[in-house]
This record gives structure tokens, C-alpha cells and sequence, in this order.
């Protein structure tokens, strides 16, 4: 386990990030990882539904970004956790996209509480406490 990280920061945040994309209602799964797990992972997918994401969000030029390629399999939501830096990178599809930094405390109530923060205000969707 990476020094100063919750045993089960994954299954943590996962799950708390898990309800704020579901409350965005623009058809939201996460990819990865597909399991809950102990540790810290590197990165975190969650994948939304391109036509209820359009639907839900007409102003974020998604549609747009992709031309005639629209629509796409998905519309990406990425996490990456950098451990030895304790920063997380938020990777976001819409209002011309989104390379937030969060930083990370290694407990994972309180990163779960950050992330959900940044995703939410990005989707307008208030982060649960």
C-alpha cells in the first residue's frame, strides 16, 4: 500500500463517485476499475451514454466537438491518481473539455468528497457530504 493511502481508498472513492455520476441521469457507468478493490488504482473510467449526455447537457458542445464522428461509443470521465505526487487528474468530455487537478489527501472519504466536488460543480450536480 502507498504510504499515507487508506487500504480502501479505490472502493471508497469509486463508490461515492459511483452516486455523483449517477445523479448527473446522462446514462453513467464506470468502466474502471470494474470491481471494487483494496489500494489505490491509477486511473478511474466512467463512461456516459453520448445521446442521454446531449440530451442532458445541450450546452456542452459535446456534439459539436466530434462532427461527424457524432456519435462516439462514449463520452469519457477519466480519473488519474499520481500516488508519489498525491495529485489527481481530472479528464473531461464537453464545454471544451476539462485537465482539473485535485489534490489528494490519501484518505479516501476526504478525496472522495474533493473529486466529487470538482466533477460535480464541472456537471452540475451537487456533491453529496
Amino acid at each position: 500500500m502507498p504510504d499515507g493511502f487508506d487500504d480502501d481508498w479505490s472502493a471508497t472513492v469509486c463508490a461515492a463517485l459511483d452516486s455523483l455520476f449517477l445523479g448527473a441521469s446522462a446514462g453513467f457507468s464506470r468502466s474502471s476499475p470494474g470491481q471494487p478493490r483494496d489500494g489505490v488504482v491509477s486511473d478511474m473510467l466512467w463512461e456516459a451514454d453520448p445521446l442521454r449526455f446531449a440530451e442532458r447537457y445541450p450546452d456542452s458542445g459535446v456534439v459539436e466537438s466530434y462532427g461527424a464522428g457524432w456519435p462516439p461509443p462514449c463520452i469519457d470521465y477519466w480519473v488519474y491518481v499520481d500516488v508519489p505526487t498525491r495529485l489527481a487528474m481530472l479528464s473531461t468530455e464537453g464545454w471544451t473539455g476539462d485537465h482539473r487537478p485535485v489534490e489528494l489527501s490519501g484518505r479516501g472519504a476526504v478525496d472522495a468528497r474533493r473529486l466529487a466536488a470538482a466533477l460535480g460543480e464541472i456537471l452540475s450536480v451537487p456533491a453529496e457530504d
